[in-house]
This record gives structure tokens, sequence and C-alpha cells, in this order.
């Protein structure tokens, strides 16, 4: 009868040991069943039969980060767009990219567009996904002008890299939740040049670069930094331009201004306006520019006029900072200017 009650005891505990196993298994089975991956690879190539003084990109997604670069050795295309999607998390398992986007390519000369808008909110539920990767690579043939006008609805960073000696023309970049940045070393630019980001940093490196006409730059982060360096070393070709820029902060962000330029023939004025700070509490210092203290009517300080001292040069840059609220302590401006 003892024997009996052990072999009972013994088989109660295993029909308990073995529900605890079985339980997580069915459940991460049940999990698991569901659970896919999305790993897809899409080009699209833009090759007109006649080409336009200037073509036109248009680029309209909801998410991805794009990278814009040239090519400068022959290749038969103005344009190449590169997609690399990869995905991973519950409920895709037997789905493709095509479930989740509506992907576009309108290949019409002179405005090719390219545009990839999420078919549902699934999309931007981070709950759904263990993994969401999505690149954008946009290669542009070097001897081909182009307009550039890039918007991330959703969230993504745009990295536009412009190499030795290449031209470009206006370049418009807004994204909502994303970092722009600017690397335009030692090229030529022709047209405008904007970046709006709602919740991003924006960088510029302007490093030796011509213009061929006067240009307008406005930067506007509402919830990041702006950092904008700007140099001319023994530069001694004409800019044959003035560059009028608007950098437009907020109140939890910095703006930074980094200016350099060691020729007479290129002057700078800088307007900080809606700031009362004492710069060089901050660091901030300049070298070769005088400061005035500018006020109101009232005479109430509001900003700071920082001018080269061979201002007006030939070719000048003008540079109107803004954004700030007036006694801000979280947002601040910093200037480290230098001519010579």
């Amino acid at each position: 009868m003892a024997n009996k009650s052990i072999i009972a005891i013994f088989a109660v505990i295993l029909v308990v040991i073995s529900l605890i196993i079985a339980i997580p298994v069915l459940t991460l089975s049940s999990s698991f069943s569901n659970y896919g991956t999305i790993d897809e690879l899409l080009i699209f190539e833009y090759a007109p039969d006649n080409s336009s003084p200037i073509e036109k990109l248009n680029l309209n997604v909801d998410m991805g980060n794009v990278e814009i670069k040239y090519v400068t050795t022959p290749v038969d295309y103005y344009v190449k767009v590169q997609v690399d999607i990869e995905m991973a998390g519950q409920s895709i398992a037997g789905k493709k990219y095509s479930d989740y986007f509506s992907v576009v390519w309108n290949n019409t000369s002179p405005s090719p567009t390219f545009t990839m808008l999420c078919k549902s909110d699934t999309c931007f539920d981070p709950s759904q996904w263990l993994k969401q990767d999505i690149d954008i690579i946009i290669t542009l043939n070097a001897i081909i002008l182009f307009d550039i006008n890039i918007t991330i609805n959703e969230k993504g960073n745009v990295h536009h890299i412009v190499p030795y000696a290449t031209t470009i023309n206006n370049v418009d970049v807004n994204t909502n939740e994303g970092d722009i940045f600017y690397d335009f070393r030692y090229c030529t630019l022709e047209g405008n040049i904007t970046g709006i980001a709602n919740d991003g940093d924006i960088e510029l490196m302007a490093y030796n670069p011509e213009y061929t006409r006067n240009t307008t730059w406005t930067y506007n982060s509402i919830a990041g930094d702006i950092r904008i360096n700007i140099s001319h070393i023994n530069q001694y070709k004409i800019m044959n331009a003035t560059i009028t820029g608007s950098l437009v902060g907020n109140v939890f962000g910095d703006i930074v201004l980094t200016y350099y330029d060691n020729t007479a023939n290129i002057g700078a004025r800088v307007t900080l306006n809606d700031t009362v700070q004492a710069l060089d509490t901050y660091g901030s210092d300049w070298v070769g520019f005088e400061i005035e203290v500018l006020k109101d009517l009232e005479d109430i300080p509001f900003g700071y006029e920082l001018t080269s001292t061979d201002f007006p040069a030939i070719t000048n840059y003008n540079l109107l900072i803004r954004g700030l609220t007036l006694h801000s302590y979280e947002g601040k401006y910093y200037v480290h200017l230098y001519s010579f």
C-alpha cells in the first residue's frame, strides 16, 4: 500500500513538472509561430533620354535613414535609389515589405520621385518590432545638377555628403524626428540650402566652398541643437556671392557657430537676437570682430551684433541667429569667430 502511495506521489510530481515545462514551451511556441523577418533590397534607377538643365529629385518617406552621395566615375544613370529593409517582430511571419509599405518610384523627367509610406499605424508601434532598420541610399551622378527635396514624415536621419569639386543646387530637407547633417567641403553651391528638424539636431560643415550666386541658408530645429562650422582657409578664389543665413533654435537646444577665414576678400556679420546672455561666460570668443550690444527703443538690450573688421568685403556672410527666448537658461548661443 505504501508503495502505491509513493508511486502516486511521484506521478503527481511528474505531472506538475511536465506542466511547468510544457506551459512556457507552448506559450513560446505560440509566440514564435507568428514571429518573422523581412530582409529586402530594392533598387530603382533614373536615366532619362533627354536631360534638363536642372533635375528635381523628390523623396517622401514616412521613415528611414537617408544618405545622399555622389558618383564621379562614368555611370549610365542620373539617380540610383537603394532601399535596404530589415524588420523582425511578431505577426509578420510570411509577410513581405509590401504588406507594410506602399512604395512608388515615379521616374518621370525631369522630376523623379520616390515615395515610401506606411499602410497602417503598425509601422510606428515599437512594441511590434524587435528590429526595424530602413536605409535609403541615394547615389547621384556628379555631372548632373539637382534640386533635392526630402521629406521624412515620422522618423529618420539625413546625411548629405558632397565630394570635392561637385556642384549642387537647391537642397531642402524636412524631418519630423531625426538629425540632418550637411557636409559641404571644397564643393560649389549654386542654390539655397534649407534644413528643418522638428525634433533633431542640424549640423553643417562648410569648408572652402565656392558660390556662384547669392545664397540663402535656413536652418530650423524645434527641439534640437544647431551646429554650423564655416571655414575659409587659404582660399584665394573669390566666393562670387553673399550668403544670408537664418538659424532658428528653441529654448532647449543650443546654437553653436564656428567661423574662420584668413582672407580680406570675405567678411562676416553675425547677429544674435533674443538673448542677453554674457557670451564670454559660456566660452564664446571672437578675434577680428567688433561686438555691439543691440537695444530696443526703450534702451533695453535684446542681442548682439558681431562684425568682422573687414566687413563689408568683396563677398560676405550675413547670419541671423534667433529663436531662443530672451531669458532662456537651457538653450544657449555659442560663437567662435576668427577673421584675420
